[in-house]
């Protein structure tokens, strides 16, 4: 027998806890019962504000209907099964088949999939009891584990998130996140198409220097190399004192007519000619003259 029970209002909804010990108790020492109950038996758990339209319970889980989604509630929290644009009934769930059946006025019948051994699972989780959440794990469907580790991201769990994610767009953001440099870059070099890769390059190289890592600088450099981000990857070789990485930016640069970087470069390296010369292929006589005057005396 449950000890939950849920109370619906015409906005919101409490879930409280009934103590059948606490009443027992307060009964065999004769304590008198009005229609207020015994305190001691019971607790407000969690108000949820949302309009419950139809509801059933499936062990601790409380499955309902809203306005506009189908949600399930465990341990002081909501969570959505599906959005929904129209008013829904349910039916029933059927834990064999791991679905919450609905219905809506039209009588159609509608499935959506809501793993027993989920919500078991974020209860585990819920009450700190890892052990036990370790040891339902195995027993999640394949296709529910990406839920799995978005809920325990939102818990700050993210180390355990990215062991279970199987995406790899999250397993990437849950390694910066982390500052796991070889776990992003694993990522990147195994599961990221290379026609998809160059904004993770550029997320890296970046989180390497948010992180200032200096042994890490070189990881850094070949991320924005592998980027194509040319004015991140001047900044860096420009704080290593590295001119030669700065001559291959220059002849990168040129190549994809990126005159701005390239006259960037060559001031950095102290190539005033260069400097003059671009000014001039790029139709600027004027500033070429000025900063030939300031910079490169005869």
């Amino acid at each position: 027998m449950g000890s939950l029970i849920a109370i619906a209002s015409e906005d919101s909804f409490y879930v409280l806890r009934f103590d059948r010990d606490a009443y027992t108790a307060k009964l065999d020492e004769g304590a008198e019962t009005t229609d207020e109950g015994v305190e001691e038996a019971s607790g407000v758990i969690a108000e949820i504000s949302d309009t419950v339209k139809t509801a059933k319970w499936v062990r601790d889980c409380f499955i309902y209907t809203a306005s506009n989604w189908n949600n399930y509630f465990v341990r002081k929290e909501s969570y959505t099964i599906s959005p929904s644009d129209m008013p829904m009934y349910i039916l029933g769930y059927a834990p064999a088949h791991n679905h919450v059946y609905l219905t809506d006025k039209a009588m159609s019948i509608y499935a959506y999939s809501l793993s027993l051994n989920v919500i078991k699972y974020r209860m585990a989780v819920l009450r700190g009891d890892m052990d036990a959440a370790g040891e339902i794990l195995p027993s999640i469907p394949h296709e529910q584990l990406n839920k799995v580790a978005r809920f325990l991201e939102a818990k700050d769990l993210k180390e355990l998130a990215m062991q279970i994610t199987t995406d790899p767009d999250h397993k990437f953001d849950l390694a910066l996140a982390l500052d796991d440099l070889d776990a992003a870059l694993g990522v990147i070099t195994q599961s990221v198409p290379e026609t998809e890769a160059e904004s993770k390059w550029k997320a890296l190289g970046d989180r390497v220097l948010a992180v200032w890592r200096f042994e890490r600088f070189d990881l850094a450099k070949g991320a924005y190399e592998k980027a194509g981000d040319l004015g991140s990857l001047m900044l860096l070789v420009v704080s290593m004192g590295d001119r030669i990485g700065l001559e291959r930016i220059a002849a990168a640069a040129e190549k994809t007519g990126a005159n701005n970087l390239v006259f960037a470069v060559s001031f950095e390296l102290g190539d005033m000619c260069a400097c003059v010369d671009l000014l001039i292929k790029m139709g600027w006589a004027p500033e070429a003259v000025l900063f030939e005057r300031a910079y490169v005396p005869r």
